[in-house]
């Protein structure tokens, strides 16, 4: 029993550290929308998250010319935008995969609605250009939903923004993975087999 235990301990451990791209590109390429204003997606929470980093799109790893500003914000009430995580800087950034990374940590709630907006972009001499609708979304076994995107002509992030539609910017990303919720109900009820486990030899 306690073999068992510790073996399903360890399997449940290695499932909550495995955060997933809430973006995704399948064939990364250079580039991203031409465009200097605030570019957002935004998605619904249908069970608890937790965020394990925040990241911009660096296409082929291309780097970036300027300084990008991605940051995570609670919409719910758009008269009433909370941030969830501030915005974090990228420059000059390269790597082997199409989005640049940076810690970050927030458990986000069913219920809410997120946008994750990112902003300086606009003519990259990189070869930014646009790149919309091109992503893929993982709702993490349905926790997530996907809803818009979301886009201001201002930089400053954290806002409603002039407009919403059906887009996919790649500009902004998050890593999440789904909150353990029932691996306590799985422990109590492994607790429950121990202790009949144990009267059965008792017996």
């Amino acid at each position: 029993m306690k073999k068992m235990l510790v073996s399903v301990l360890m399997a449940l451990s290695a499932a909550s550290a495995m955060a997933a791209d809430v973006y995704y590109n399948p064939l990364p390429s250079n580039g991203n929308q031409n465009f200097t204003g605030m570019l957002g997606n935004d998605f619904l929470v249908n069970s608890d998250v937790t965020i394990t980093a925040i990241g911009a799109f660096n296409g082929s790893a291309a780097g970036f010319s300027g300084t990008i500003t991605v940051g995570l914000y609670d919409i719910t009430d758009l008269l009433e935008i909370h941030t969830v995580i501030s915005a974090h800087s990228f420059s000059g950034a390269t790597g082997t995969t199409p989005y640049s990374w940076q810690s970050a940590s927030a458990t986000l709630l069913a219920g809410h609605t997120y946008s994750v907006q990112a902003s300086g972009y606009g003519a990259d001499p990189n070869g930014n250009t646009f790149t919309g609708g091109s992503l893929s979304f993982d709702n993490l076994g349905g926790a997530l939903t996907q809803l818009n995107g979301r886009y201001g002509t201002s930089a400053t992030l954290g806002v409603a923004g002039d407009a919403t539609g059906a887009y996919a910017f790649g500009a902004g990303n998050v890593q999440a993975v789904p909150e353990p919720e029932t691996f306590a109900m799985l422990l109590a009820g492994l607790g429950l087999i121990g202790v009949a486990v144990q009267r059965r030899r008792q017996a």
